[in-house]
């Protein structure tokens, strides 16, 4: 027995899934680096003394805020969520691609 598929489904899934991700987009909201919590910029400032921050933001999860540190630490691009209180909530980092041009065939 053959099953049919329904076309209004997959509209429906796409649509949710849009849906989805526009709602935790609309989540984030980017702030300025000085608008961080204190204990937030410590932390950071503490647990990588040598990065820089290039931007902040903050998001709600599980009903808490949590603020978003986007940094640059020599050649890795590292985001970090810290709670209210500075406590690492999630750690993101990659190295950092720089572009180098090369003639071809010279």
């Amino acid at each position: 027995m053959q099953t049919k598929y329904d076309p209004m489904v997959g509209v429906l899934i796409t649509a949710l899934c849009v849906m989805a991700m526009f709602s935790a987009q609309a989540q984030e909201k980017k702030i300025n680096i000085k608008a961080l919590p204190r204990a937030v910029r410590a932390a950071f400032q503490q647990t990588y003394p040598k990065a820089t921050m290039t931007g902040a933001a903050t998001e709600v999860e599980d009903g808490k805020t949590i603020y978003e540190v986007e940094s640059i630490d020599g050649t890795i691009n590292r985001d970090l969520l810290f709670t209210e209180k500075g406590e690492v909530y999630e750690r993101e980092s990659e190295p950092r691609i720089t572009s180098h041009r090369h003639k071809i065939g010279s």
